[in-house]
């Protein structure tokens, strides 16, 4: 739905639109990359392409995607004090932290197949092999959350129609 209003009239359109069950998606939302699974989905893209970031890193490994507990971080960190956080999680898996090297083995496939693959491609690859779609849609307003994974695959197919290419 176009409106000539938007800001004024939109609120109306997306709690008629959502009491009758049709999910809702406001284009004009400046917060779709700050939604959860937008910014935790966009944080994996930063892992697998660096995965020295600590702060996307944790994200990830936070999210209900992996949901590592406050307790699972700690002992990562006490493996490496005062090093960047990927450090300290090779340091784990090699401490035999099983959780961590599950995880870097998963990310390690993650990074070999994002070099023989299109953003668009690689974003439904990857909603497929955590789950994504039906972990976001299990958590409250699920509907929108899913059609924000949509709209990120859209965006991405966009973003390469253009002829961008790559993860940066």
């Amino acid at each position: 739905i176009m409106l000539s209003s938007f800001a004024s009239k939109a609120p109306y359109f997306e709690r008629a639109l959502s009491r009758a069950g049709i999910p809702v998606q406001n284009a004009g939302e400046a917060d779709f990359f700050g939604a959860v699974e937008v910014s935790i989905i966009i944080s994996l893209l930063r892992i697998i392409d660096n995965r020295r970031q600590d702060i996307p890193l944790i994200a990830v490994l936070r999210s209900p995607l992996f949901a590592w507990s406050g307790d699972d971080l700690a002992y990562v960190r006490l493996c490496a004090p005062g090093q960047d956080f990927c450090t300290a999680l090779e340091a784990a898996a090699q401490a035999g932290h099983q959780l961590s090297r599950d995880f870097l083995t998963r990310l390690d496939t993650f990074a070999d197949t994002a070099r023989d693959m299109a953003v668009a491609p690689l974003l439904r690859y990857l909603y497929r092999e955590t789950g994504a779609p039906g972990v976001f849609a299990a958590l409250s307003d699920g509907q929108a959350r899913l059609a924000r994974l949509d709209s990120l695959c859209e965006a991405a197919q966009a973003f390469e129609s253009g002829g961008a290419k790559g993860l940066y």
